[in-house]
């Protein structure tokens, strides 16, 4: 569980008297005739989400899920990502479109991120003491952790405490946070860090707009993560990008990972230019843990019996589950 100082250290006094100063500002505009109502209810939710966050980390109000990581070599369940979702007891279900932007901003997400870290380090200790097969579980990192060199340091005493080993991690990080000049510095050495120590470093969002070839150079990442803006348009231009992308990765050594992916023609095209893995609805949603266990328990048997290549879906997996697309089920 994170422990309240964390959470309390993260979620500093300045967060409420910089929303008090921004909500008297926009009071102050409506009074002379410049109504902002949707921007001063923003704020105000905004508020209330970072003022609900302390409590609902202490309570245990955030469900981490699982969503599986498909190899399209032989259809094996070869890793997930965990996500996290807020079931606040009075507010009901908050979405990670509605949350995570106010997180990330306040600092917060700091918390967020080393709650869901050792809720996985905790599963996966669990997994290895039950003699179950584990699978490298990646999770997000802020980039609000770079601005304090000690981070790492949190993640590595969690994982060590609980007997996981660190290779069985993954730290997915968004493109956009290599894109911050004034930052970068403290990222190249994080990424550095964080491989020394041991844990793997995904991009994630790879070609959501901000990439640059140039980060593969610089940045010691172990696989890419494609974003699903790549799989929008099915055109011969589009797919030839996408092939290329793959082997790029795979002459640097880079692992593939798919997202985006509606049907079983985007998925034989991936197999066939070399892409490792894909993770989204065409395999299964983001799951609790213990209906990953059995997904993945039903996954491996299919895979034996070869009834489980990648172009086929899970028996007994409904197909709404597949293919439908929720707010619940949006990215962290």
């Amino acid at each position: 569980m994170a422990r309240e100082h964390e959470v309390a250290h993260l979620a500093p006094w300045r967060r409420r008297r910089a929303d008090r100063a921004m909500l008297r500002a926009c009071d102050r505009r409506a009074r002379r005739g410049a109504p902002d109502g949707a921007a001063l209810d923003r704020l105000r939710r905004e508020r209330e989400l970072a003022d609900l966050l302390d409590g609902s980390l202490a309570n245990g109000d955030f469900s981490v899920l699982l969503q599986p990581k498909v190899r399209l070599a032989d259809g094996a369940v070869a890793g997930a990502e965990a996500l996290a979702r807020w079931l606040h007891p009075r507010e009901g279900t908050i979405y990670p479109s509605e949350f995570v932007p106010v997180l990330e901003r306040s600092g917060a997400v700091r918390a967020l991120d080393l709650y869901v870290f050792e809720r996985v380090c905790e599963r996966l200790a669990r997994w290895l003491r039950e003699g179950r097969e584990p699978v490298p579980v990646s999770v997000n990192l802020s980039r609000r952790h770079f601005e304090d060199p000690r981070f790492l340091a949190r993640f590595a005493d969690t994982a060590d405490r609980l007997g996981v080993p660190r290779g069985l991690l993954e730290m997915e990080l968004t493109e956009s946070i290599f894109l911050d000049d004034e930052a970068i510095d403290n990222v190249k050495r994080a990424v550095r860090d964080l491989r020394a120590a041991g844990f793997s470093c995904s991009l994630d969002d790879f070609g959501s707009g901000y990439s640059s070839l140039g980060l593969l150079k610089e940045f010691d990442v172990s696989a890419l993560k494609l974003d699903r803006r790549f799989f929008r348009e099915d055109t011969p231009r589009a797919r030839d990008v996408v092939e290329a992308v793959v082997r790029l990765a795979a002459k640097l050594g880079l692992d593939t990972v798919a997202e985006g992916i509606e049907d079983e023609r985007q998925l034989a095209f991936l197999q066939s230019v070399g892409c490792g893995l894909v993770q989204d609805y065409v395999f299964a949603e983001p799951l609790p843990f213990d209906e990953f266990e059995r997904w993945a328990d039903t996954r491996a048997r299919a895979v034996a019996s070869g009834a489980g290549s990648a172009s086929r879906s899970v028996p007994g997996m409904p197909a709404a589950s597949r293919n439908v697309r929720t707010a619940a089920s949006m990215s962290r």
